[in-house]
């Protein structure tokens, strides 16, 4: 599953130097690399706007709309999840999708004036007030198609035992159905939800695709995960364990029939080639422990053999040191406008807690990939990473880390952190997003602290990206608040004194 404007700001200046040569006293600005000043020095400095809430930060569940809780979650002012996409024709247009009181309701904002204001909307048929009394919504995707339609796919269903406390590693099922719902007003207005795979299943962590040039094709990939037992009046129709994948050509009014890509233990990303060829990402092993992250593309001949991808994250849930099971995953593929893929990983080694992210490319779609590029290197855990490349071929990295964390002080102290790299991948520039916040106040679904599955970068111009992200108290209203800024890249060139 799944800001208000600071008064003092967040614009942060840093600068690395993405040569040997140094910039210290005695250098001067020039505006532009001529053939004498080759071997200047270039600064990058990266400058954030200040956080903006999006939304109101109020849950709109109350006593009144249907079933509050599925026994461990209950509604708290929680907003965690944001599934991010901007306009190809008009950056100023960005739409997030998330959960409420996770799992309780999936919601969506959306700005048309590049993050600084945010209209909210609830979807009908995605929550208990909106037209149906499921007790779960979650594990939703946003995907803008080349007209600006929005799509919206997302899980819906019974959690059970109903009514009782998860326990981990008890028997538990879920029944659950997978459905897309659409926009054609750039999210003012929502279909109702159509049903891609029916109830009958325990079906989760929707994905989904588009055709940047083809107005009105989308794809959409989730998994089926294993339930104990059948659901008492349901009926299985797809088989455990795999990711499945459906298609439209109509913009949503219709989904073709469901069609195995491949055994697997999740699903985590999906991407669409300008082709038509796709490519699917997923955990594939028993233990989640040692599962491996791996990659299936969908070629004229059928989808290949699963191979793994050169970087492996660890962070799907992981300890903190502070006692506290944190749940994580990456969004480990990003696929830019010159169809090179980016792949991201954040690692954590307990024993020596150690934290890392790191990035790769490869510009034939995976049959071979760049060495690993080291972006950060802390104590404590990283996780929850995400990579984007701008049109210039800038890099943009985000993800959580908790280096500022004090032991034993009863706090998980996070930051949301970003990185950019303007020579592939050479060198980075990092600041940190927001300011210091308690996860261990944040909400737990699952028991197990939670911002979310999947966190989004996407590019807005050259050198320049949006980011949504969540944050806890002390920077939330309630347990989770959802903040977004742009992110830009900005370079000046040196050269040395004679």
């Amino acid at each position: 599953m799944r800001a208000f404007p600071s008064k003092t700001g967040l614009t942060i200046a840093l600068t690395a130097a993405v040569s040997t040569a140094g910039c210290g006293a005695g250098n001067e600005p020039v505006k532009e690399e001529t053939a004498e000043s080759a071997a200047s020095t270039q600064s990058v400095q990266l400058v954030v706007s200040d956080p903006i809430r999006i939304g109101t930060g109020k849950s709109p569940l109350d006593g009144d709309c249907g079933k509050l809780s599925d026994g461990y979650t209950y509604p708290d002012d929680s907003e965690t999840d944001p599934r991010l996409v901007v306009s190809a024709g008009n950056p100023a247009r960005i739409a997030v999708a998330f959960m409420r009181d996770p799992v309780l309701a999936i919601s969506t904002a959306v700005s048309e004036d590049g993050g600084i204001t945010w209209r909210e909307a609830e979807p009908p048929g995605l929550s208990p007030c909106t037209g149906t009394s499921y007790n779960s919504y979650g594990d939703q995707d946003l995907g803008i198609g080349a007209d600006d339609r929005l799509y919206l796919a997302s899980v819906q269903g019974d959690f059970l035992p109903e009514g009782e406390p998860l326990v981990i590693g008890a028997e538990y099922w879920m029944n659950s159905a997978v459905v897309v719902s659409t926009s054609d007003d750039f999210g003012l207005t929502w279909s109702q939800p159509r049903v891609v795979s029916p109830l009958g299943e325990y079906q989760h962590t929707t994905l989904i695709a588009t055709d940047p040039d083809s107005a009105g094709t989308a794809h959409v990939a989730w998994h089926v995960h294993r339930n104990p037992s059948q659901p008492e009046g349901t009926e299985s129709h797809l088989e455990d364990g795999h990711i499945y994948l459906a298609s439209t050509t109509d913009g949503g009014a219709s989904w073709s029939r469901p069609e195995p890509v491949m055994a697997a233990r999740g699903a985590l990303d999906l991407v669409r080639f300008a082709d038509g060829e796709l490519l699917a990402a997923a955990l594939k092993g028993e233990d989640p422990i040692t599962a491996a992250t791996v990659f299936s593309r969908r070629t004229a001949d059928g989808w290949t053999a699963p191979q793994p991808l050169p970087l492996q994250s660890n962070t799907g849930a992981f300890m903190h040191p502070e006692g506290e099971m944190v749940l994580a995953i990456d969004a480990p593929l990003y696929l830019d406008s010159d169809g090179t893929l980016h792949l991201v990983a954040s690692t954590y080694d307990p024993e020596t807690n150690r934290g890392a992210v790191a990035v790769a490319s490869s510009a034939d779609r995976g049959v071979t990939w760049s060495a690993p590029s080291t972006v950060a290197e802390v104590d404590g855990p990283a996780w929850n990473a995400a990579v984007g490349a701008a049109p210039d071929g800038a890099i943009g990295v985000f993800w959580y880390d908790a280096r500022d964390d004090v032991p034993g002080d009863g706090r998980i102290t996070t930051r949301a952190r970003f990185a950019a790299s303007v020579d592939d991948g050479a060198s980075w520039t990092e600041t940190a997003l927001s300011q210091p916040f308690d996860l261990a106040k944040g909400p737990r679904p699952h028991v197990l602290l939670y911002l979310g599955n999947y966190f989004e970068v996407k590019p807005t111009g050259p050198g320049a990206f949006a980011v949504a992200y969540a944050v806890t108290p002390p920077l939330s209203e309630g347990a989770a608040d959802l903040h977004f800024v742009n992110v830009s890249i900005h370079r000046t060139s040196y050269r040395s004194s004679p």
